[in-house]
């Protein structure tokens, strides 16, 4: 059984349909491009699975990046489940730093080198535009870095925003008791797919994982951190660009502090 089939057999276990727009859309702004990163919402806990059957359907073929914990471990019943259907050879591990509530959200470029080769291998790659936040029904004030970083840092690589969103009232999350409630109720879901975001290359990019290394090993130089801010500013407004784009196509109730900006812009 294929990864896609077997991301469809998690799915009805605990989802109804999928609603999915733009896929014709998509498939035409795509065309000509072999590296494309799919960054997701991650309000409820199986966003990145269902935008990445999404991708499946549409493409043939993907892989995940998931947490590591998740990936590698039996942390989680989701991932326990998805690693018994799915199979790692799909998922490509984030390490963030702790364990369990001791998590951190930390980003590190050293994460992205076996998810580059993946993609520069021209197989799709789905991950969420920010580390979930359990129990909190919308999107976080602020997205993460990964996605922006992987686009830069990939050349010729296309950045497409996919929301998903679980027509629930509250969605499906880690917790048990909301996984069992998701697959009673078997919620729709709604998928869409946006139009590809275009970012220019970062002056300077490639040094930006050396001046990480510097500043865990507290060795980074002054002139060097401020390099390093410089660019983590910039991937930050590359990443706020993602969160709206993500967030003009959810319901209101789940767009967070975007709303406003949504607002304000229009």
């Amino acid at each position: 059984m294929s990864f896609v089939r077997k991301l469809e057999t998690l799915r009805k276990m605990f989802f109804g349909p999928l609603q999915i727009k733009g896929e014709e859309e998509i498939l035409k702004e795509i065309a000509d491009s072999k590296k494309i990163i799919f960054a997701t919402t991650h309000i409820s806990g199986f966003d990145v699975q269902l935008a990445g059957l999404a991708v499946g359907k549409l493409l043939g073929i993907v892989n995940l990046v998931a947490d590591a914990d998740l990936v590698e471990g039996w942390v989680n019943v989701l991932y326990r489940l998805g690693g018994a259907l799915g199979g790692e050879e799909n998922l490509l591990p984030i390490h963030y730093g702790g364990k369990g509530r001791n998590k951190r959200n930390s980003f590190s470029p050293d994460d992205f080198m076996p998810i580059k080769e993946r993609l520069e291998q021209e197989i799709p790659i789905v991950m969420a535009a920010y580390l979930e936040r359990k129990k909190i029904w919308h999107l976080p004030n602020k997205g993460g870095i990964g996605a922006v970083y992987l686009h830069q840092i990939v050349p010729d690589s296309l950045l497409v925003p996919v929301t998903v969103d679980v027509l629930s009232q509250r969605p499906a999350a880690m917790e048990g008791f909301n996984l069992i409630k998701t697959a009673f109720l078997k919620p729709a879901v709604k998928i869409v797919f946006c139009q590809p975001l275009f970012f220019e290359k970062i002056k300077g990019i490639e040094e930006f994982a050396d001046l990480f290394r510097k500043i865990r090993n507290k060795s980074i130089l002054p002139p060097e951190l401020s390099q390093y801010h410089q660019l983590r500013a910039k991937l930050s407004q590359y990443s706020d660009a993602l969160m709206m784009e993500l967030a003009k196509e959810l319901p209101a109730c789940k767009q967070g502090v975007w709303q406003e900006k949504i607002i304000i812009t229009r």
